[in-house]
């Protein structure tokens, strides 16, 4: 009886450990989640998706992070919080592209939409006014 024991409670199993492909499609999915709330301005999951550990500056299909996504929409409430939830609003994205130049040359809902935007990026020290894009235009 004992060695029935020892031999089946103590054999060494496998741990159950995500592949790489299984992590590398759970944090895309996370990410194109976020970049869906983003494009919704859905603020609420944001936040959740931020609880839930996802990178805030993860890529889309496209290159694109949320804060340019955000910036391109003239989000301002959006990119607020996002840079509140630690999103680095003066980093380019995969394309190149800087958060502050997209907002300057978005076609915005409203005039005052994009200077709501680009003041509150202005503002912020992480943010550098005179970044160049990759046709080396600045905002």
């Amino acid at each position: 009886f004992f060695f029935r024991f020892t031999a089946y409670y103590c054999t060494p199993r496998p741990i159950s450990t995500p592949s790489v492909a299984q992590t590398m499609a759970a944090r895309t999915t996370a990410t194109a989640a976020l970049h869906a709330a983003v494009e919704r301005g859905d603020l609420e999951a944001v936040v959740t998706l931020h609880a839930d550990d996802v990178d805030l500056e993860g890529l889309d299909a496209g290159g694109h992070s949320a804060m340019v996504l955000a910036a391109q929409r003239c989000d301002a409430a959006m990119v607020e919080q996002l840079y509140r939830l630690g999103a680095d609003p003066g980093r380019a994205d995969g394309t190149g592209a800087h958060p502050l130049f997209e907002a300057a040359t978005a076609t915005a809902p409203s005039l005052g939409a994009q200077a709501l935007t680009l003041e509150a990026m202005a503002s912020w020290r992480s943010v550098d006014i005179d970044c160049e894009n990759e046709d080396l235009g600045t905002a």
